[in-house]
């Protein structure tokens, strides 16, 4: 069959888009294309930022929340009551937070790293 026969259409035979499908196509490619190319510059930019201006604003490791931290010379120790076992520890500034459970029940030591003294002892009790 000829194009005459088709009715005039401009299509090649077997063809799955037509010229104005072909056309959006192209361009939304070329949308998508630039939307790729800006984000992955932006992330490039923003690794390079962070990167730069990262060592200016970081605390050294000797100083926490503006305050130097002074190191302990030699052993502390942590006195648990006796039979005691410590569950869990957790460290903020120059203080340690130690959780224990004990036959006399279950507990909270506050440590000072400076001084090596117990700041806090508070012992938790079941209410009967």
């Amino acid at each position: 069959m000829s194009e005459a026969a088709d009715g005039g259409t401009k299509e090649p035979q077997g063809a799955i888009l037509s010229d104005d499908q072909i056309k959006r196509l192209k361009v939304v490619i070329a949308v998508m294309t630039a939307m790729l190319i800006i984000g992955v510059v932006t992330l490039i930019a923003r690794v390079v930022y962070l990167a730069s201006g990262r060592s200016e604003q970081a605390p050294s490791a000797a100083m926490v929340a503006g305050q130097p931290i002074t190191p302990l010379l030699g052993d502390v120790k942590l006195a648990l009551p006796a039979g005691a076992t410590l569950k869990s520890a957790s460290l903020q500034g120059q203080r340690l937070l130690a959780h224990y459970a004990s036959p006399r029940g279950d507990g909270l030591l506050i440590l000072d790293l400076t001084t090596g003294k117990t700041v806090s002892h508070v012992r938790i009790e079941a209410q009967p």
